[in-house]
C-alpha cells in the first residue's frame, strides 16, 4: 500500500469512528456532516471524498458487519455440519458465533437497539433464514415456516444482545437457545420441507418432544 492510500484509508478510518461515537449517542437524524468532520478533525469536504452523506457511512459499517456474518453462516453451514443442523443441534453452532458477537458486539448490540437500524436486524435475518430454508428445502414464500422463523430469530437476536451486554456466561446462553430454538423451530419448520425424509424427522422429533413433557 502506498503512503497515499495509507493516508486515505486513515482519514476513511477517523470518519468512520467519529460517525460511530456520535452515533452511540444520538439518532443518525441528529448527525450532521458537520458534526463528524468537526470531532474527526477534519474539513466537510473531506467526507464527501468517500462518502455521500451520514446515511453512506452507516450502511458501510453495516454492510461490513454483515459480511462478516455471511461468512459465519457458510461456514457455520459447511456439509459435515448441515445434519446437525438438520437435526436441530444449535449448539454446536454457538462456538462458531459467539467470536462474531464478541468481536462486534458493540455495533450489533447499537445496531439492534431501538434507537438503531430497523432494517439491520432484518437484514442479519434474512442471511441466515436464505441458507436455512435452502438446506431444509423449504419455499422462501411459505408462509407458516416465514412466521416461526421470524419469531425464534427475532427472540435469538435478543438474546445474543442481552448475553453480550449483560456479559452473561456462554453456557447459559447455550441452554437458552435451546430452548428458543431447538425443541421450536426446526421441528415444526421441517414440516413444510418439500423433502419427504426431513418431513418426516419433523414428526419423529415433534412428537419426542411432546412425549418428553408429559
Amino acid at each position: 500500500m502506498s503512503k497515499h492510500q495509507e493516508k486515505n484509508a486513515q482519514t476513511k478510518a477517523a470518519l468512520v469512528e467519529a460517525f460511530w461515537q456520535l452515533y452511540k449517542t444520538r439518532p443518525i437524524s441528529k448527525i450532521t456532516v458537520k458534526d463528524v468532520t468537526d470531532r474527526a478533525g477534519f474539513y466537510r469536504s473531506t467526507l464527501y471524498n468517500y462518502f455521500e452523506d451520514v446515511y453512506a457511512i452507516l450502511e458501510y459499517i453495516e454492510t461490513a458487519i454483515l459480511q462478516e456474518w455471511e461468512q459465519v453462516v457458510a461456514e457455520g453451514l459447511t456439509p459435515d455440519r448441515q445434519q446437525l443442523l438438520i437435526q436441530g443441534r444449535v449448539e454446536d453452532f454457538l462456538p462458531l458465533i459467539a467470536p462474531f458477537y464478541q468481536k462486534n458486539g458493540e455495533a450489533i448490540a447499537v445496531l439492534l437497539s431501538p434507537a438503531g437500524d430497523p432494517l439491520f436486524q432484518q437484514k442479519i435475518k434474512d442471511t441466515l433464514r436464505h441458507k436455512i430454508f435452502s438446506l431444509l428445502q423449504i419455499p422462501e414464500d411459505q408462509p407458516e415456516a416465514l412466521l416461526i422463523f421470524e419469531c425464534c430469530s427475532s427472540a435469538a437476536l435478543t438474546a445474543f444482545v442481552k448475553w453480550y451486554t449483560e456479559q452473561i456466561p456462554m453456557d447459559t446462553l447455550g441452554r437458552v437457545m435451546q430452548l428458543i430454538i431447538n425443541p421450536e423451530l426446526f421441528p415444526a419448520m421441517r414440516a413444510y420441507s418439500t423433502d419427504p425424509e426431513i418431513r418426516s424427522s419433523s414428526m419423529h422429533i415433534t412428537a419426542a418432544a411432546k412425549s418428553s413433557l408429559q
